[in-house]
Formats: structure tokens, C-alpha cells, sequence
């Protein structure tokens, strides 16, 4: 193989002469034949095919020697090759032929010889294509012309069933395409998608093509698979040459596609003038609508087209047409801001009170955009400033909203009037405050807008203000005589916002324009609760130097040092004690701020109160003290506080619980409860102790520390159960040593007469 490949003639004599196997394959199926060819060795050739190589031997690829020489032009191999029987019908993997190759290639002399030896001219590869496509696709007028003289087959299709014709369309071959319809080629040919040789032709915007075509028959009326013409196409590309032949070969001009749309509404969405004269010229219907209700109007309209409209408006367009969504060609001009197309419009009767779908108006759009110009010209056409949306939204609130002031300017100019109200009782003095646009809400008040006007929810913009913080709207609302003891649905006032968004500037605003400080909501909450609860030190005491009353109590009678407990500010708690609050005002469930206090382990806020004379012997409805509670949640700090503070270690609660019985099952709590005198014998209503607790729930260190201070360990319960049968019922046997050793007895019964320990897991003697 590799004296064949390098030319090495001698050598190649000398193995074939002693024995050489010239049918030999390397790892590609290739044999030394196929190497002569490649290498273009045709001595070496000629010597291995008169020592009985294959002419047609196959590599790994199924190429054969033919193939290769077809495919790089070496006429005196593909003879040798032909002579020694070479098969001109064998294909690769892709199904090519060595006609392929040569064609390709434009060998025209290997064509030809190939051609003579019987290869077929309309032997379709692995994608169908056949030579003659080939030929066509390359523009290659000879192979074209040979491959017909020898039969090749013009109707034949690809996969996606392109036709030569289709590919010498595309590829731009005039010469070609003759050639192939004097063939007989069909010209109305339609490949996968529908479309024809006319299609494509127009699409590339080739007169000498598209004249061609119909001169050898082309339907103009075939439709592709979106039902589109050769005359969409036309449109599309901007050949105007092509749309007159196609016109004047009877092509239907309002012929609609898929989507409805025409040639005309494609003309009008591009701009082109001269393509919309020629379209109506020859009879486009302007009336045509597409799927979406537009007419070839809107899009010249919504394309800013103002020659097109004005051919449109001319021959009878109607400017009033409405679209799927009730928007006319007005409106889109008034919505993309486009003075002269609305003028335009109103020249041919566009009706300035239509409403789309939302029921805006052009003058809506017009405002929502801030087209000035626009707004001038629809109000000066007697657009209604008043005309209410689907939400009973006026252009005056859309331009209060986006802070448009010389829009709202112009509608006062034509009337708008400021008292209306949208589907939820908004003004457009609501939006503009919403929106903190300080210039419309002056312009709006010196409109005589009402400050008071209440919403939906019986919110007033000055609510609005105060809650969204905006000083400047709130002393504009002040200043022409907003009313500070309105109330919302909840009863909120405007000091109840404005102490929830803790603005110190707007809660005195309000204050020194008389908001009652005392003022309650549907809850009964009154400023001074709201600011306690976000622990604002500010308002607290703003509210009070302005008469707040610390004693008021909500539904749930939480004063406000109970909501600000809760919220741990001591800043703030410290201005309520030291006006009076009442540590020990009880709520609805008799709750303390000091069991408030212990319960979240706040222990800053507990000497505070104890400071200010809580009282820690205090119940509340479960009769649990203040200690409880921090026993309960393991808070050492606040017991300890609460315990130097005379707190009674020995308090019961309803179910006559101690807090040494809350405590056992927490050392330390157990530990500082024992050192300030807790009783180990006290028992809760089913007559358990602590010691029970304990054991119950396997704290030895705690069970061991409850024996150390005496507790008893044959204490029974309400079930006659001692702490060592509880114990020894769990396999407790650490526990029930412990117990042992400290002198439980081992023979009590219980209820049912048994010992407990006779059950038990583990009995330790």
C-alpha cells in the first residue's frame, strides 16, 4: 500500500512477483487500488488491476476507486477504472454516486464518460438529491445540459421535495432554469412547505426569474402552506417590477394568508408606497381584516406611515375600523404618539369618543403616553375629558398617576372634572398622592378637589400621604383643609398611619393640625399603641406631649406598655413608665407586661418594670405569675430578678403547679428556685411532686439535687405511684438507685396492688 501510494513502481514489480495480495485491507477497508488513485499512480494502477485488483473494492466509507477519481477530475483513472469493468452504479454510505462526484466537482469529461458507460443521471443520495439537482443547486449550465441529454428525470424530488427547478430558482441560474423548463420541469412544482419555483423567485426579488416562470405557465394563485402567494412574497422583498407582472398575470391582490393578512396589509406594515398604489390600482380590497381584526390601516398607523394612510384614507379606508381588541386606527396613533397620523385620521372622520375593550378612549392613551401635541389635538376635536375606562378610570386620573402635570394642565383647560371617582371610589387627588407628584396634587387642590373625598375603604388622600411618609403631599393637604379626625373602614386616622410608618415629621404635622392622639380604631387602638408596638421612641413622645393617653386599653385590653413588651424597646417603655403606665394593667387574660416580659426572656425590660413597682405576686387568668412564665421558657436572668424581688417560689397555678414543678426538668432553674426557699413537698392536683416530674422525665442531676434538699421518695400521687415506680416503669435504673439510696421504699402498692417494680425493667437490690 505504501509503494503504491508513493509511486514506487519497481517495488510494487517486484511483491506482485512474489505474491503480493493486491486485495490486502487496512484498518479503513482500504487496498493498495485505492491508494494508486488517490496518489494518482496510474502505472502502479494499470499493474494492480492486471494482477486482478477490484475495481470497484470498497473502504470503509463504501468509496470506490471510481468515486475518488470522479471527484477529483482525473479522466485517465476513471477510463482505466471503466475498462478493467469498474461498477458505475455503486454508492457510498451517502448514497452518492460517482456521477454525484463528478457533478459536484463540474468534471464535465468524467460526466460524459461515466454517462457513456451507463451511470444513471437520476440516481437519488441518501437526501434524494440527484445529480441533476447537483448541477442546478451549482449553477453548472454544461453538466445540466449533458445530464438531460442523457435522460436525467426533471421531475424528480428530494426529501423535502425540491425539484431542479426549485434549486436553480434559489441558486439564481437563469440560464439553468431555462434549460430546465424547455425540459418540460414543471414550474408550479410544490416542495414540503408548499411553495413553488414562483415563490422562491419573488421572494429573491428576480424579475428575469418570476418573467421566466409565468411565461412558461406558473400559477400565481398557488398558495404555501401559511396560504401564502407568490404576491406576498413579492410584497415582502420590494420589488416592484415583480408585483406589476404578477398583477398583471391576474395574481389575486387580496388574496388573504393564514393570519387573514393580504398582500396590502403586508405593502402598509412596510412602508412602501408604491406597492400599496399598485395593489389598489388593481382592485385591493382596504376593507380587508386579518385575524386580529386589523385592517391594512391600523398597520400603517402603528407604522407611522403617513403616505400609505393617506392612499389608504383616499380610496375608502375607513378610519373608525376597530380592531379583536375595539382599538382603531386612531387610537393607535393617539397610544405611539403620532400627531401627524392623528391628524391625518381626523381629515377623514375618525371618530374621536370610540372605546376598546377596556373602554379608553385615544384621549386615554394620549395621556397615558404624555403626547401633549396629541392630547391638543383629540380635546380640540371634542374629546371628552370625562370619558370613563372599564374601571371608571378619566384621563385626569391617568395623568394624576404619572405625574403629568402639563397634561393635567390641559384637561382642566377642557373641563376635566376633578370630583370624579374610579370603580373604587379613587380621585385623581388619590392618585396623585399615591404617587407623590406634589405639582398635580397643588394643581388638583387649586382645582377645587376635595381633600376629604373618601375612598372605597373610606381612606382620604391624607391617609395615603401619612402612610406612605410624603411630608410635602401631607402639608399640601393640611394647607387646603384635609380633615384630620376622618376614619378609614377600621377606623384608622391619618395619625394612625403615620405612626405605623414611624414618621415623626408627618405624626407632628398632624398633631399640631389637631389629630385627636386618643383616637381609637375598630380594635380599639389608639396611635399610642400602634407606636409602641414598633418601639418608636420619637412618636411615643410626640404622642404624649400632645395629651396621648397611656391608660387606654384595645379589645384584648392591652395598654400600650402591653404592645410594647411585646416589641422589647426600652427606650420607649421607659417614656411610657415615666408617664404613668401602669405596670401592672392587666389584659383580657389577666396578663401582665412583667409576665409579657418573662415569658420572651426581655430581661432589660424586666428590671425596668420592677424598677417602676411591678408587682411579681400577680395572676393571671390560669393563675400563673410572673415566675411561672420564666421558669417556663428557661429565662435564669429573669427568675433570678423576679425571685430578689420577692417573688414566691411557692406559687400555684389553676392546676397547682409550683414553678419548682414547671422547673424539673431544667437544672438550673430547679437549682436557683431551691436556693431561694422552694418547697420539694408541694404537690399539683394529681398529688405529683417535682421529685415525680423529674423522675418521669429521666433528669437524674435533677432527681439527685430534689432528694439532696429532702424531697420525699415515697411521695404518692393521686395514683398511689411513688417516684421509684415511675422510675422502674420507664427502666430507669439510675434513677431508681438514686432513689433507693435515699430511702424509697420497695413494698408500696399502687391502685391495681402491684409494686411497679415487679414490672419494671430493671430492678436494682
Amino acid at each position: 500500500m505504501i509503494a503504491a501510494e508513493n509511486g514506487h513502481t519497481k517495488t510494487v514489480q517486484i511483491l506482485l512477483k512474489y505474491g503480493a495480495d493486491v486485495t490486502k485491507k487496512d484498518v479503513f477497508n482500504r487496498q493498495p487500488i485505492h491508494f494508486a488513485f488517490s496518489g494518482r499512480q496510474i502505472e502502479i494502477a494499470k499493474l494492480l488491476l492486471e494482477n486482478k485488483a477490484d475495481p470497484s473494492a470498497v473502504d470503509k466509507w463504501k468509496e470506490t476507486p471510481l468515486m475518488v477519481a470522479a471527484r477529483d477530475g482525473d479522466a485517465q483513472s476513471t477510463e482505466l477504472l471503466l475498462e478493467h469493468g469498474a461498477d458505475v452504479s455503486m454508492r457510498d454510505e451517502n448514497l452518492w454516486s460517482a456521477l454525484h462526484y463528478a457533478t459536484t466537482s463540474g468534471h464535465h469529461q468524467i460526466m460524459k464518460l461515466l454517462l457513456e458507460n451507463k451511470a444513471d443521471p437520476s440516481a437519488v443520495d441518501k437526501w434524494k438529491k440527484t445529480p441533476l439537482m447537483v448541477a442546478a443547486s451549482d449553477g453548472d449550465a454544461q453538466s445540466t445540459e449533458l445530464l438531460l441529454e442523457h435522460g436525467a428525470d426533471v421531475s424528480m424530488r428530494d426529501e423535502n421535495h425540491w425539484t431542479a427547478l426549485h434549486y436553480a430558482t434559489t441558486s439564481g441560474h437563469h440560464k439553468i432554469m431555462k434549460l430546465l423548463l424547455e425540459n418540460k420541469a414543471d414550474p408550479s412544482a410544490v416542495d414540503k412547505w408548499k411553495k413553488t419555483p414562483l415563490m422562491k423567485a419573488t421572494r429573491a426579488g428576480d424579475a428575469r426569474f418570476t418573467e421566466l416562470l409565468l411565461e412558461h405557465g406558473a400559477d400565481v394563485s398557488q398558495r404555501d402552506e401559511n396560504h401564502s402567494t407568490a404576491l406576498h412574497y413579492a410584497t415582502t422583498s420590494g420589488d416592484h417590477q415583480i408585483m406589476k407582472l404578477l398583477l398583471e398575470n391576474k395574481a389575486d391582490p387580496s388574496a388573504a394568508d393564514k393570519w387573514k393578512k393580504t398582500p396590502l396589509m403586508v405593502a402598509a406594515r412596510a412602508g412602501d408606497a408604491r406597492f400599496t398604489e399598485l395593489l389598489l390600482e388593481h382592485g385591493a380590497d382596504v376593507s380587508q381584516r386579518d385575524e386580529n381584526h386589523w385592517t391594512a390601516l391600523h398597520y400603517a398607523t402603528t407604522s407611522g406611515h403617513h403616505q400609505i394612510m393617506k392612499l389608504l384614507l383616499e380610496n375608502k379606508a375607513d378610519p373608525s375600523a376597530v380592531d379583536k381588541w375595539k382599538k382603531t386606527p386612531l387610537i393607535v396613533a393617539a397610544s405611539d404618539g403620532d400627531a401627524q397620523s392623528t391628524e391625518l385620521l381626523f381629515e377623514h372622520g375618525a371618530d374621536v369618543s370610540q372605546r376598546d375593550e377596556n373602554h379608553w378612549t385615544a384621549l386615554h392613551y394620549a395621556t397615558r403616553s404624555g403626547h401633549l401635541q396629541i392630547m391638543k389635538l383629540l380635546l380640540e376635536n371634542k374629546a371628552d375629558p370625562n370619558a370613563v375606562d372599564k374601571w371608571e378610570k378619566t384621563p385626569l386620573m391617568v395623568a394624576a398617576r404619572d405625574g403629568d402635570a402639563q397634561s393635567t394642565e390641559l384637561l382642566f383647560e377642557h373641563g376635566a372634572d376633578v370630583s370624579q371617582r374610579d370603580e373604587n371610589h379613587w380621585t385623581a387627588l388619590h392618585y396623585a398622592t399615591t404617587s407623590g407628584h406634589h405639582q398635580i396634587i397643588k394643581l388638583l387642590l387649586e382645582n377645587k378637589a376635595d381633600p376629604n373625598a373618601v375612598d372605597k375603604l373610606k381612606k382620604t388622600a391624607l391617609m395615603v400621604a401619612a402612610r406612605d411618609s410624603d411630608v410635602q403631599s401631607t402639608e399640601l393637604l393640611l394647607e387646603h383643609g384635609a380633615d384630620v379626625s376622618q376614619r378609614d373602614e377600621n377606623h384608622w386616622t391619618a395619625l394612625h398611619y403615620a405612626t405605623r410608618s414611624c414618621h415623626h415629621q408627618i405624626t407632628k404635622l398632624l398633631l399640631e393640625n389637631k389629630a385627636d392622639p386618643n383616637a381609637v380604631d375598630t380594635w380599639k387602638k389608639t396611635p399610642l399603641m400602634v407606636a409602641a408596638r414598633y418601639g418608636d421612641a420619637q412618636s411615643t413622645e410626640l404622642l404624649l406631649e400632645h395629651g396621648a393617653d397611656v391608660s387606654q386599653r384595645d379589645e384584648d385590653h392591652w395598654t400600650a406598655l402591653h404592645y410594647n413588651t411585646r416589641s422589647g424597646h426600652q427606650q420607649t417603655m421607659k417614656l411610657l413608665l415615666e408617664n404613668k403606665a401602669d405596670p401592672n394593667a392587666v389584659d383580657k387574660w389577666k396578663k401582665t407586661p412583667l409576665m409579657v416580659v418573662a415569658r420572651d426572656g426581655d430581661a432589660q425590660s424586666t428590671e425596668l418594670l420592677l424598677e417602676h413597682g411591678a408587682d411579681v405576686s400577680q395572676r393571671d387568668e390560669d393563675h400563673r405569675t410572673a415566675l411561672h412564665y420564666a421558669t417556663a421558657s428557661g429565662h435564669h436572668q429573669i427568675m433570678e430578678l423576679l425571685l430578689v424581688n420577692e417573688a414566691d417560689p411557692n406559687a400555684v397555678n389553676e392546676w397547682k403547679r409550683t414553678p419548682l414543678i414547671v422547673a424539673a426538668r431544667n437544672f438550673q432553674s430547679t437549682e436557683l428556685l431551691l436556693e431561694h426557699g422552694a418547697d420539694v413537698s408541694q404537690k399539683d392536683e394529681d398529688h405529683s411532686t417535682a421529685l415525680h416530674y423529674a423522675t418521669r422525665s429521666g433528669h437524674r442531676q435533677i432527681t439527685k439535687l430534689l432528694l439532696e434538699n429532702k424531697a420525699d421518695p415515697n411521695a404518692v400521687d393521686k395514683w398511689k405511684r411513688t417516684p421509684l415506680m415511675v422510675a422502674a416503669r420507664d427502666g430507669d435504673a439510675q434513677s431508681t438507685e438514686l432513689l433507693l439510696e435515699h430511702g424509697a421504699n420497695i413494698s408500696p402498692r399502687n391502685k391495681s396492688n402491684s409494686t411497679d417494680l415487679q414490672r419494671g425493667d430493671c430492678v436494682c437490690l
